[in-house]
Protein backbone atom coordinates (compact mmCIF):
# COMPACT_ATOMS: atom_id res chain seq x y z
CA UNK A 1 0.00 0.00 0.00
CA UNK A 2 2.15 3.04 -1.11
CA UNK A 3 -0.45 5.51 -1.16
CA UNK A 4 -0.52 8.22 1.05
CA UNK A 5 -2.77 7.54 3.98
CA UNK A 6 -5.08 10.29 4.96
CA UNK A 7 -7.16 10.06 8.29
CA UNK A 8 -10.20 12.32 9.93
CA UNK A 9 -8.82 11.61 13.20
CA UNK A 10 -5.32 10.29 15.13
CA UNK A 11 -5.21 9.12 18.79
CA UNK A 12 -1.95 8.19 20.28
CA UNK A 13 -1.12 6.07 23.50
CA UNK A 14 1.45 4.47 25.47
CA UNK A 15 1.43 1.42 27.89
CA UNK A 16 4.75 0.35 29.89
CA UNK A 17 6.73 -2.63 28.83
CA UNK A 18 4.92 -4.78 31.08
CA UNK A 19 2.56 -8.12 31.03
CA UNK A 20 -1.19 -7.62 30.16
CA UNK A 21 -0.17 -4.13 28.62
CA UNK A 22 -1.95 -5.35 25.52
CA UNK A 23 -5.38 -5.70 27.01
CA UNK A 24 -5.49 -2.24 26.99
CA UNK A 25 -4.88 -0.92 23.79
CA UNK A 26 -7.23 -4.01 22.59
CA UNK A 27 -9.64 -2.33 24.37
CA UNK A 28 -9.30 1.26 22.76
CA UNK A 29 -8.72 -0.72 19.40
CA UNK A 30 -12.44 -2.56 19.47
CA UNK A 31 -14.22 1.07 20.53
CA UNK A 32 -12.19 2.95 17.63
CA UNK A 33 -13.39 0.16 15.14
CA UNK A 34 -16.91 -0.04 16.73
CA UNK A 35 -17.39 3.53 16.24
CA UNK A 36 -16.12 3.83 12.58
CA UNK A 37 -18.31 0.71 11.79
CA UNK A 38 -16.11 -1.95 11.41
CA UNK A 39 -18.20 -5.64 11.37
CA UNK A 40 -17.34 -8.04 14.56
CA UNK A 41 -15.32 -9.92 12.40
CA UNK A 42 -12.88 -7.46 10.95
CA UNK A 43 -12.44 -6.13 15.05
CA UNK A 44 -11.71 -8.90 16.14
CA UNK A 45 -8.88 -9.50 13.47
CA UNK A 46 -7.44 -6.20 14.34
CA UNK A 47 -7.66 -7.25 18.20
CA UNK A 48 -5.74 -10.44 17.66
CA UNK A 49 -3.10 -8.61 15.19
CA UNK A 50 -2.85 -5.51 18.06
CA UNK A 51 -2.34 -7.92 20.57
CA UNK A 52 0.58 -10.26 18.86
CA UNK A 53 2.34 -7.01 17.92
CA UNK A 54 1.54 -5.27 21.56
CA UNK A 55 3.08 -8.26 23.08
CA UNK A 56 6.40 -8.70 19.99
CA UNK A 57 7.28 -4.56 21.53
CA UNK A 58 7.01 -5.57 24.72
CA UNK A 59 8.64 -8.82 24.71
CA UNK A 60 11.54 -7.71 22.03
CA UNK A 61 11.83 -3.97 22.48
CA UNK A 62 13.95 -3.78 25.55
CA UNK A 63 14.54 -0.26 25.67
CA UNK A 64 15.64 1.97 28.69
CA UNK A 65 12.62 3.72 28.83
CA UNK A 66 10.07 0.71 28.88
CA UNK A 67 7.41 2.59 26.67
CA UNK A 68 5.35 1.20 23.70
CA UNK A 69 3.74 3.60 21.80
CA UNK A 70 0.58 3.21 19.46
CA UNK A 71 -0.86 5.43 17.22
CA UNK A 72 -4.36 4.69 15.80
CA UNK A 73 -4.80 6.50 12.40
CA UNK A 74 -9.20 6.70 11.79
CA UNK A 75 -10.83 6.99 8.30
CA UNK A 76 -14.50 7.04 7.38
CA UNK A 77 -14.19 7.17 3.88
CA UNK A 78 -12.57 5.07 2.78
CA UNK A 79 -13.21 2.59 6.15
CA UNK A 80 -10.05 2.29 7.66
CA UNK A 81 -8.23 1.78 10.65
CA UNK A 82 -4.33 1.71 10.75
CA UNK A 83 -2.35 1.04 14.26
CA UNK A 84 1.13 1.99 14.54
CA UNK A 85 3.29 -0.14 17.43
CA UNK A 86 6.55 1.52 17.94
CA UNK A 87 9.53 0.70 20.37
CA UNK A 88 13.08 1.94 20.71
CA UNK A 89 14.60 -1.28 21.05
CA UNK A 90 17.10 -3.21 19.24
CA UNK A 91 15.52 -3.64 15.98
CA UNK A 92 15.65 -7.28 14.16
CA UNK A 93 15.76 -7.88 10.63
CA UNK A 94 11.98 -8.91 9.47
CA UNK A 95 13.07 -11.13 6.21
CA UNK A 96 15.25 -12.85 8.58
CA UNK A 97 11.86 -14.19 10.24
CA UNK A 98 12.02 -17.60 9.43
CA UNK A 99 7.74 -18.89 8.76
CA UNK A 100 6.75 -21.17 11.93
CA UNK A 101 5.93 -25.09 10.40
CA UNK A 102 3.38 -26.23 12.32
CA UNK A 103 4.93 -29.99 12.32
CA UNK A 104 8.41 -29.24 13.65
CA UNK A 105 6.45 -27.38 16.43
CA UNK A 106 4.41 -30.33 17.40
CA UNK A 107 7.25 -32.79 16.83
CA UNK A 108 10.03 -31.41 18.52
CA UNK A 109 10.50 -30.01 22.01
CA UNK A 110 10.92 -26.73 19.98
CA UNK A 111 9.32 -23.71 21.99
CA UNK A 112 5.70 -23.51 20.35
CA UNK A 113 5.58 -19.96 19.90
CA UNK A 114 7.05 -17.77 16.41
CA UNK A 115 3.54 -17.41 15.02
CA UNK A 116 3.12 -13.42 15.71
CA UNK A 117 4.20 -12.15 12.41
CA UNK A 118 2.50 -14.93 10.60
CA UNK A 119 -1.25 -13.93 12.61
CA UNK A 120 -0.64 -10.27 12.04
CA UNK A 121 -0.24 -10.97 8.09
CA UNK A 122 -2.86 -13.16 7.98
CA UNK A 123 -5.56 -10.91 9.74
CA UNK A 124 -4.85 -7.26 8.24
CA UNK A 125 -5.01 -5.84 4.87
CA UNK A 126 -1.60 -4.91 5.35
CA UNK A 127 1.23 -5.03 7.80
CA UNK A 128 4.47 -2.82 7.31
CA UNK A 129 7.74 -3.28 9.53
CA UNK A 130 10.11 -0.50 9.70
CA UNK A 131 12.93 -1.75 11.65
CA UNK A 132 16.72 -0.42 12.78
CA UNK A 133 18.42 -0.23 15.91
CA UNK A 134 17.12 2.30 17.01
CA UNK A 135 13.43 0.66 17.19
CA UNK A 136 11.25 -1.35 15.26
CA UNK A 137 7.55 -0.06 14.13
CA UNK A 138 4.96 -2.45 13.11
CA UNK A 139 1.63 -0.57 10.93
CA UNK A 140 -1.05 -2.90 10.82
CA UNK A 141 -3.65 -1.96 8.32
CA UNK A 142 -7.28 -2.85 8.01
CA UNK A 143 -10.06 -2.05 5.28
CA UNK A 144 -13.57 -1.97 5.70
Amino acid sequence: MNEKLKFDAIEKMTVPMEPNQELQVIERAEKLARELGFDRDSIDEIKLAVIEAVINAIEHGRNAERIVYITFGLSHQPLRMTITISDSGAGFNPDSVREPDIREKINKRERKRGWGLKIMHSLMDDVIINSSPSGTQVTLIKSG
